[in-house]
């Protein structure tokens, strides 16, 4: 799983988008909590411009880490405290079924 998340984050970075978005959601598709996924979506998201997007993916690995995390910061900066409470009604953590999202990207 490492190695596709790796796989993802050069694909990201050669501007391969939808290939990127797809090798995370099979990695989460396996492994519904594999944090290190779910944060490079919340900051693939970040880096696009969709912000609610990628708060949701960073709000929920930092909930992983008892709001700790070291993305916590990127919370306050880019998401709108409204979209939390949004997240804790529609997301609940810990959750440890199918990955919330995985199915249908935004």
């Amino acid at each position: 799983m490492a190695a596709c998340v790796t796989a993802a984050w050069l694909q990201g970075r050669a501007g391969e988008v939808t290939t990127a978005r797809a090798t995370l959601v099979r990695v989460l598709e396996r492994s519904p909590y594999y944090f290190p996924a779910i944060k490079l979506l919340g900051e693939q998201a970040l880096a696009r411009g969709e912000r609610q997007s990628g708060c949701r993916y960073l709000w929920i690995y930092d909930e992983m880490f008892r709001r700790a995390s070291g993305v916590h910061h990127l919370l306050g900066r880019y998401c709108e405290p409204a979209w939390f409470e949004s997240f804790r009604a529609t997301i609940p953590m810990p959750h440890y079924g199918a990955f919330p999202l995985a199915a249908g990207f935004e």
